[in-house]
């Protein structure tokens, strides 16, 4: 049986992630080893139904239970890092509040 879930698309954030290897980094071959790893498609193709999100290839082939539930919210919520940062830690008690009682 498939869980009950849903997608929130109303107050989404477009999300994007990132790795790199700093230029004066000491250990830069391993470090770009390991980014070579986040991007392998061995990697990127576990990501849908691991992490719920979009892997960075977009020629892979995604999951028919990540493509059946995977919403793309239209209008994603766009904000000035500012405003998030004066009003982040209200916003946490609130989300707190609302999800613990």
């Amino acid at each position: 049986s498939v869980p009950t879930i849903a997608a929130v698309t109303n107050g989404c954030f477009r999300q994007y992630e990132f790795a790199g290897v700093l230029a004066n980094a000491k250990h830069q071959s391993d470090g770009l080893k390991l980014v070579e790893f986040l991007m392998s498609a061995t990697l990127q193709a576990q990501l849908p139904l691991t992490n719920f999100v979009f892997p960075a290839h977009q020629q892979l082939a995604l999951p028919p239970l990540f493509t059946r539930f995977a919403v793309v919210p239209q209008h994603p919520v766009v904000m000035d890092y500012r405003q998030i940062g004066t009003h982040r830690s209200e916003w946490i008690r609130e989300w707190n509040t609302i999800v613990n009682g």
